[in-house]
């Protein structure tokens, strides 16, 4: 990751969702990393994430942010799995560019469908 600026609106600004990851992975482990956790928004309850098109069974199991910049979209958050003992948190991070016209639609479906296979299908 490289930030340029405190907003994230340069251009200049490079960050990777692998890079994303860990970022967010060391910063839960740290003494901070449940603030940080109770901090991010709730799928179906706030923020970008209150009327997202999920199963009840996903909903309330993403805290996430999100990020928009012309034609680039980002989502960047956790996936609780408490029925999944081998994996019962997840870190992600999905970063679509080039998106057309109406990036926020069509990148909302893909962010969509991609929380309901963290929170319900079997890791390995």
């Amino acid at each position: 990751m490289r930030p340029v600026d405190g907003s994230g609106l340069s251009r200049y600004n490079l960050a990777t969702a692998q890079g994303l990851v860990q970022v967010l992975f060391t910063s839960l482990k740290e003494p901070y990393g449940a603030a940080l956790s109770d901090s991010l928004p709730i799928a179906g309850v706030d923020g970008t994430l209150a009327n997202r098109r999920l199963s009840a069974q996903t909903l309330g199991r993403i805290r996430a942010k999100t990020g928009t910049l012309s034609s680039q979209k980002a989502f960047a958050g956790i996936a609780e799995r408490p029925g999944d003992l081998e994996h019962p948190r997840v870190v992600f991070a999905l970063m679509l560019g080039n998106m057309d016209e109406q990036p926020a639609l069509s990148a909302n479906d893909v962010f969509d469908r991609f929380a309901e296979a963290l929170v319900n299908l079997p890791l390995q």
